[in-house]
């Protein structure tokens, strides 16, 4: 039976991405992904990346980062990261859930914060906004890759990293 083409999310996979590497591969992912509202995209250790789209958002709660502290919901060695581009705020982007598996690296950790500045920009947003739940992030690593506090009324766990 032949769906049309609303019903079914494309996937689509990078192999040996590197951050300062701006091929047109990226550029032609990078602009079909642009077109969607929610995104989740995984990067392994050999920097193959597989970004999916999503139908509806994945948020992370303070119980999904206390029970990701017990069992990790991504495979080892792998960073999956969940962003949204929300209608309310047009020129952000958000990044709602960020989890690593274990022996994840720090390189592969970048790489993914990395693609999704490169995805960002090629989108041309003015920002990225993301929540700190993790005690694992800290603030001194948060501003080590640009981001800085942001909306303090709200709690003083969200930062933003302004482009360009």
């Amino acid at each position: 039976m032949n769906y049309p083409a609303v019903w079914f999310r494309p996937k689509f996979e990078i192999d040996n991405w590197d951050p300062g590497l701006r091929d047109e591969q990226v550029r032609y992912v990078a602009e079909k992904v642009s077109r969607y509202r929610y995104v989740h995209f995984s990067i392994d250790p050999t920097n193959r990346v597989v970004l999916r789209t999503r139908w509806w958002p994945r948020f992370a709660s303070t119980w999904d980062v206390a029970k990701d502290e017990v069992t990790r919901p991504a495979p080892p060695g792998i960073c999956e990261v969940y962003y949204a581009i929300p209608r309310r705020c047009p020129g952000f982007l958000t990044v709602n859930y960020l989890c690593c598996g274990e022996r994840t690296s720090y390189s592969t950790l970048l790489r993914a914060v990395k693609l999704t500045e490169f995805i960002a920009s090629h989108s041309q947003l003015h920002a990225i906004v993301c929540q700190a739940i993790s005690g694992r992030l800290s603030e001194r690593l948060l501003n080590r890759w640009g981001y800085v506090r942001h909306a303090a009324k709200v709690g003083n766990n969200h930062f933003i990293r302004r482009l360009g």
